[in-house]
C-alpha cells in the first residue's frame, strides 16, 4: 500500500471548491478525505500477550548466552559447566556453586542452601550433567545449551513422563488423554487431558461387605472402608449389663460388678466382672492365721475353719497405724487414732482423725494478688492455682457517666457501649450529630458566636460553648478600689481590688486605719495603735488602743532628760521618776535637782575669772564632718561628679521618706572602680545601703534607702570648703 487516498470522484458528484479553501490546501499540502461521521464504534481491547513460562525464558536466555549466574553475576556461556536446582530451576556455574556449598558447609549445620530458593542440600554437586540428569558433560553443540537432546522423561505427578527434549525449568503439564473414574471405580467420565483430571466421588454408596458382615454405609472412597458404625447390643463378660454401641466399638472389659458365678466349692467368685474362667478358691490357699504370724495345720478343704491365734493383729491400716485388735478374719476395723495430714493448700500439717475422709483446712489466709493487681485473695487455706478476681471493676469509664461492669481486670477499661438515640446539639442548637450517638461523644464544635446574655449587659465576643457559665467579661471599665482612693481601667469581671495604700478612714477609737486598702470594715480587726490620750505627765498613754475606756494604770515608758543647774550634765530617766523630781523641784534649790560635778565647778570658776579679767573665752569647736577623706578630696577635685551623686542620694532619701513602702532603690549607671568607691563612702554618710552588681566593665551600684533610717547629712559637699578641716 502506498498510503494514498482512493479516488471516490466516480462514486460522488463533483463539489465546487471555495477559492480561499483551495489556496489554503495548496499551502498546507494535499487535502484530506472527509467522510460522513456515523456512530463511533467502541474500540475492542487488544488481547494481551501471554507471558512466557519459566522453561521458555530459561531456554532462550541460555541459548543467547544472556542468563546470569546468581553467585558471580557473570553471563553463562555454552561451553561452561552448569548446575540446575531441582526446586527453583535456577541455572548457575558449577564451579561457583561448588565454592558456595563448600563455604556454607564449613559450619556445624552440615547442609548448604541454594543461592536462589535457599532450599537446603546435604551433598555437594560434583558432575556436570544435562537437565534430565542422564548424560554427563553434554555437548555444547547440541540444539539447545547444556541439553543432551534426548527425551526429557523426567517423572511427573502423573504416571506419564515428560515427552519433550531435555530442557531447563519445570516440565509442562501433562497433555495425555486419560479417562477419569470415581474413587470406588463405579462411575466413569469422558476422557480429559491428564493435568485436568480431577478426583471425584460418585453419588452411589460403597456397599462393600465388612468383616463384621454388615455393608459399608460410607460414600464413595478410595482407601479402606471405615469402621462399622451400625448400632448393635453389646454384653459385658459377666452377662449382667447390656449396652447399645457401634458395631466396631470393642466391649469395655469389666462392668465393675461382682462376678455372679459360683466356684466348685460353692464359694462365690472373689473377682469382679472378668473374662475367662473363675480362679481357684482363695480359702484353699490359706496356710497361716489371719495375722500371718502362726502356721496353720494342714487343711483338707477350703471349707475348714481358719484358726485365729489370739495375738494382736498389727496389720498396717491405710493411715499407717497398726491394727490393735486380736487376730481376726476380714478387714480391720476403722482406726480411732489421729494423724497429721497436709491441709488443702499444702502449707501446713493438720491433725485429723484417721477415719475422716475430709480434707483438712488450715487457718492461714492467702496473700496472693488476683490477676487484676488491685485486690488480694484473703481466702482461708487457698488451693487455687490461678487467682481470678470475681469482683466487679466499678471504675468510671471515659464517658464519665457509667462504670465498668466487667470483672476486675488489668489495664484500661473498654469503651462505654451505651448509645443514645437522641440528637446531640451544641449550646446554640446550630450544629447537630444525628443518632445513634455513642456515650461520651463530645457535643459538636460550633464556630458561631455565643447567644447567651451576660449579667453585666456587655456583648459576647467568644464562640459557642457547652460550659454552663460564659468566660469572664473582659470589657474594660473604671473600677474604684475598696477604700475609694483611686480608679483603674480593669476588666468588667474584676469588681473589687486593693490599691495597696493605707486605708486612712477614721475609726471610732479616734485613730486612722493603718491597714492596706481593704474590703471588710475597719472595726473587724482590733486597733493596735498606741493610745493618744495624755497622762498627767504630759506624755501620751502609749498603751494599745482601748477605745473609750479609761487608760489602764501603768508607768509612763517615755524618757525625760534632767540637767544640772549649769546645764552641762544631763541624765535620761523614766518619766515617772522625772515627773516625781519635777514635782519635787518646786520646793528644792537648783543644786538639789541634779548636782554639778567638779568639771562644772571648774568651768564656772573659769567663766567668772574670765569675766573679772575681761578675757574672751575660746569658741566651741564645730561638729565633726561625717565624711571620709576620699569624699572630701573628690568634693574639691571633682565637685561636679560628687554633687551629682549627692543630689541623687538626697532625692532617694526624700522619696523613701514619703513612700508607703519600707524602702526605695536607685541604680546608678555603669562606673569605674574608683567612682564606685566614692559612691559607697558617700552613701554611708546618708545611712544608705549599697551593693555592686554585674561584671566589669558593666558593673554598677544600686543604693537602697530605708524609711526612718536614711537621713541627709550636714554640711553639704558644697559647704565642705567653708568648714575647717
Amino acid at each position: 500500500m502506498t498510503g494514498e487516498t482512493p479516488n471516490t470522484s466516480a462514486a460522488q458528484p463533483a463539489r465546487r471548491q471555495n477559492p480561499n479553501q483551495r489556496r489554503y490546501y495548496q499551502n498546507r499540502g494535499p487535502r484530506p478525505h472527509y467522510r460522513r461521521q456515523g456512530p463511533r464504534r467502541q474500540q475492542q481491547p487488544q488481547p494481551a500477550e501471554n507471558e512466557r513460562d519459566q522453561k521458555a525464558m530459561l531456554q532462550e536466555a541460555l541459548d543467547s548466552e544472556n542468563h546470569e549466574c546468581l553467585v558471580c553475576c557473570a553471563k553463562i556461556r555454552r561451553p561452561v559447566a552448569v548446575w540446575s536446582c531441582n526446586i527453583c530451576f535456577q541455572v548457575m556455574h558449577l564451579f561457583c556453586v561448588k565454592k558456595w556449598a563448600t563455604a556454607a558447609m564449613q559450619g556445624e549445620v552440615g547442609t548448604w542452601p541454594c543461592p536462589g530458593c535457599r532450599n537446603p542440600f546435604s551433598s555437594l554437586p560434583r558432575n556436570y550433567v544435562c537437565f534430565c540428569g542422564r548424560r554427563r558433560d553434554p555437548s555444547p553443540r547440541s540444539h539447545s545449551a547444556h541439553s543432551c537432546g534426548d527425551s526429557c522423561a523426567r517423572p511427573r505427578s502423573c504416571p506419564h513422563p515428560c515427552p519433550l527434549r531435555c530442557h531447563p525449568g519445570p516440565c509442562p503439564p501433562c497433555q495425555a488423554v486419560v479417562r477419569s473414574t470415581c474413587l470406588c471405580l463405579k462411575e466413569e467420565r469422558p476422557p480429559l487431558p491428564c493435568h485436568r483430571v480431577e478426583v471425584f466421588c460418585c453419588e452411589q454408596g460403597c456397599q462393600k461387605r465388612l468383616e463384621c458382615g454388615h455393608m459399608c454405609e460410607a460414600g464413595c472412597h478410595a482407601a479402606a472402608c471405615p469402621p462399622c458404625t451400625r448400632i448393635v447390643e453389646k454384653v459385658c463378660p459377666c452377662g449382667q449389663h447390656r449396652q447399645m454401641l457401634a458395631c466396631s466399638t470393642p466391649v469395655l472389659g469389666s462392668c465393675g460388678a461382682p462376678c455372679p458365678h459360683k466356684l466348685p466349692c460353692d464359694h462365690p467368685c472373689p473377682l469382679r466382672c472378668h473374662e475367662g474362667s473363675c480362679p481357684v478358691c482363695p480359702r484353699s490357699l490359706i496356710t497361716h492365721c489371719p495375722c500371718g504370724r502362726n502356721v496353720l495345720p494342714p487343711r483338707s478343704s477350703c471349707k475348714d475353719p481358719v484358726i485365729c491365734c489370739g495375738a494382736v493383729c498389727d496389720k498396717p491400716r491405710p493411715c499407717g497405724h497398726p491394727c490393735k485388735e486380736k487376730c481376726h478374719e476380714g478387714d480391720c476395723p476403722p482406726c480411732t487414732l489421729s494423724g497429721k495430714r497436709k491441709c488443702r493448700c499444702g502449707r501446713s500439717d493438720v491433725s485429723v482423725p484417721c477415719q475422716s475422709d475430709q480434707v483438712p483446712v488450715c487457718q492461714k489466709r492467702c496473700q496472693a494478688s488476683f490477676e487484676c493487681g488491685r485486690h488480694k485473695c484473703q481466702q482461708t487455706c487457698c488451693d487455687f492455682t490461678e487467682h481470678i478476681c470475681l469482683r466487679p471493676c466499678g471504675r468510671r469509664l471515659t464517658c464519665g457517666l457509667h462504670r465498668c461492669d466487667m470483672p476486675c481486670h488489668r489495664g484500661q477499661c473498654p469503651r462505654c457501649t451505651n448509645t443514645s438515640f437522641e440528637e446531640l446539639r451544641c449550646a446554640c442548637g446550630s450544629e447537630v450529630i444525628e443518632p445513634p450517638v455513642p456515650c461520651g461523644t463530645a457535643p459538636p464544635a460550633c464556630r458561631r458566636p455565643c447567644i447567651r446574655v451576660r449579667p453585666c449587659g456587655h456583648d459576647t465576643f467568644h464562640e459557642c460553648h457547652i460550659e454552663d457559665e460564659c468566660p469572664p467579661c473582659a470589657v474594660l471599665e473604671l473600677q474604684p478600689c475598696h477604700g475609694g482612693h483611686e480608679t483603674r481601667h480593669l476588666p468588667c469581671h474584676i469588681k473589687d481590688y486593693s490599691c495597696g495604700l493605707k486605708c486612712g478612714q477614721l475609726k471610732p477609737c479616734g485613730h486612722n486605719c493603718d491597714r492596706p486598702c481593704h474590703k471588710d470594715p475597719c472595726e473587724s480587726k482590733p486597733c493596735q495603735l498606741p493610745c493618744p490620750v495624755e497622762r498627767g505627765c504630759g506624755h501620751p498613754c502609749s498603751m494599745p488602743c482601748h477605745g473609750d475606756a479609761e487608760c489602764p494604770p501603768s508607768s509612763c515608758p517615755h524618757k525625760v532628760t534632767t540637767h544640772c543647774p549649769c546645764g552641762r550634765l544631763s541624765e535620761s530617766r523614766p518619766c515617772s521618776i522625772g515627773a516625781t523630781l519635777y514635782r519635787a523641784m518646786r520646793n528644792m534649790t537648783v543644786e538639789e535637782s541634779l548636782p554639778c560635778d567638779d568639771e562644772c565647778r571648774r568651768l564656772e570658776r573659769n567663766r567668772k575669772l574670765a569675766e573679772a579679767l575681761g578675757v574672751q573665752p575660746r569658741p566651741a569647736q564645730p561638729p565633726p564632718v561625717p565624711y571620709t577623706d576620699l569624699v572630701k578630696e573628690w568634693a574639691r577635685t571633682r565637685a561636679h561628679f560628687a554633687q551629682d551623686v549627692e543630689r541623687q542620694l538626697i532625692e532617694l532619701v526624700k522619696r523613701a521618706q514619703s513612700s508607703h513602702r519600707p524602702s526605695e532603690s536607685y541604680a546608678f549607671k555603669c562606673m569605674r572602680r574608683e567612682e564606685r568607691h566614692f559612691v559607697h563612702d558617700l552613701a554611708e554618710a546618708f545611712h544608705i545601703q549599697t551593693a555592686s552588681y554585674d561584671e566589669e566593665p558593666r558593673k554598677n551600684v544600686v543604693a537602697t534607702a530605708k524609711r526612718g533610717v536614711s537621713v541627709v547629712p550636714e554640711p553639704r559637699l558644697a559647704q565642705l570648703g567653708r568648714v575647717a578641716p
